[in-house]
């Protein structure tokens, strides 16, 4: 929470850096901070700083508030970015599911399958490693959460 307090502090002091803005959204999302994370992703993008990094944050964050429309559109983004992704494709691949389940709870065991198929990559990947395409993991939730 001590590093949390002291990027709140810089984001106050900059409120548009690009050196703090992702730094405090990365820290945010470890704490379970779902606001401060997709307000910082959304102003990254707005800032015209609309990296594929940064655009893979706004998906996590609109995947955490169960936006799931939002975050299948962000996610698709990414995925043409860096189309050999794999954490892109498990991100859309989520935000289609829980959208599919919004529709028909049939897809439930679908997302147990999705689920496991995480908890299995996790080990390669543990959080706060970075992927070899650098960046951030999405706290998944739910059945999903590796």
């Amino acid at each position: 929470m001590k590093v949390l307090s002291l990027f709140e502090q810089a984001r106050k002091e900059s409120p548009n850096s690009l050196r703090v803005l992702p730094l405090y959204a990365s820290v945010s999302l470890r704490e379970g901070r779902d606001g401060p994370v997709l307000e910082a992703a959304r102003q990254l993008v707005h800032l015209g700083h609309a990296d594929a990094e940064n655009i893979y944050l706004l998906g996590v964050a609109l995947l955490q508030i169960q936006d799931y429309a939002g975050a299948q559109k962000t996610f698709q983004k990414f995925v043409g970015l860096r189309p050999a992704s794999p954490r892109g494709h498990l991100g859309l691949g989520v935000a289609c599911l829980d959208r599919s389940l919004q529709l028909d709870s049939r897809f439930s065991g679908a997302k147990h399958f999705l689920g496991v198929t995480a908890r299995e990559l996790a080990p390669r990947n543990p959080p706060g490693n970075p992927r070899p395409e650098g960046g951030h993991q999405p706290r998944l939730s739910g059945s999903l959460q590796p």
